[in-house]
């Protein structure tokens, strides 16, 4: 990774610094402020810095020096962890495996993990000593820091400006770094990512029907008939529960309610749902969509893709 170094005061030239600094660029992998020989690194050096003549994102103003920034700070996991959550995580989701159903609890996946504390310790210290309020995730594997724009300007690097959306106006406004952000390379060696910073969601556009293509377009073979399925008009020749059912020759029986048997949904970037809409679903398509548990918590917000989730893996369960 390439990182770029915070400017520092005037130095008397020193020919040993040059000779270090060039060293290291030759390495491609840190800068340094001259005088203080603390290299930096980028710990998503490979993602791109925002394009204003690709992007939908439009960059704004400045952030205020005491705005309030929450930042996600993923610790590093050795690919031998990875490698074993990963393999667990497909033991217990394949119907057949001798491990099949037999999820793990949150201790035991902290314990697969196996970030270590020294580890959280030093990232949380070095972040705490920024300014910052450092929140350790259950499973050790993350960090949630908030501090003021000025603090973390100053300590990843960066610049901090807001961005709208160009086309979708009720879009949040999103606060990120103008050209990416390093690390001291002391802790940079125990963080993945921060996330927040340089990657921007993508928003989905409403979609728009052509009033020349009327929606009967959609239409099913020779001598068969879509069902309705849902009692609202405009769901007719739309895709409904009741058409995947038919489609995907989905069984009508009743779950056996084996406990070994689960579903969920996971969403980010602020997709919540409402109680409200997920009823109106449920009782114009005769389903039930009714939600058991919310582990991370819920605004009510409506959100399209976390509803279009919900509603139909529970659909279109048997």
């Amino acid at each position: 990774s390439w990182l770029t170094a915070r400017p520092g005061p005037t130095q008397v030239c020193d020919p040993l610094a040059d000779i270090k600094m060039y060293a290291l660029t030759l390495l491609g992998a840190t800068a340094y402020t001259p005088g203080s020989y603390a290299p930096r690194l980028s710990p998503e050096a490979e993602v791109p810095h925002h394009d204003h003549s690709a992007s939908s994102w439009l960059r704004e103003e400045r952030a205020s020096p005491q705005a309030r920034v929450t930042l996600t700070v993923a610790l590093r996991v050795e690919g031998e962890a990875l490698k074993r959550l990963e393999s667990t995580f497909w033991a217990v989701s394949t119907p057949g495996d001798p491990e099949y159903g037999k999820h793990l609890s949150n201790d035991q996946v902290t314990a697969l993990l196996n970030v270590s504390h020294e580890r959280v310790s030093a990232a949380s210290h070095h972040f705490a000593a920024a300014g910052a309020e450092v929140t350790v995730a259950p499973n050790r594997d993350m960090l949630t820091v908030v501090m003021t724009a000025a603090e973390a300007e100053a300590l990843l690097s960066a610049r901090l400006h807001w961005y709208r959306h160009s086309r979708v106006k009720a879009a949040p406004r999103l606060l990120r770094a103008a050209a990416g952000y390093s690390l001291d390379a002391s802790v940079a060696q125990h963080v993945s990512l921060v996330g927040e910073l340089v990657q921007f969601p993508h928003i989905a556009e409403k979609a728009t029907t052509d009033a020349a293509e009327p929606a009967s377009s959609f239409s099913a073979a020779a001598g068969e008939e879509w069902p309705k399925g849902c009692a609202a008009a405009q769901c007719d020749n739309f895709v409904t529960p009741a058409v995947l059912a038919m489609r995907y020759k989905i069984p009508a029986a009743a779950a056996s309610g084996s406990t070994a048997s689960s579903m969920a949904v996971a969403e980010y970037q602020g997709q919540y749902y409402k109680t409200s809409d997920l009823a109106t679903f449920g009782e114009s398509c005769k389903v039930d969509v009714s939600i058991k548990e919310t582990i991370g918590g819920d605004l009510p917000v409506a959100g399209v893709e976390a509803e279009l989730d919900i509603e139909y893996i529970k659909a279109v369960a048997p």
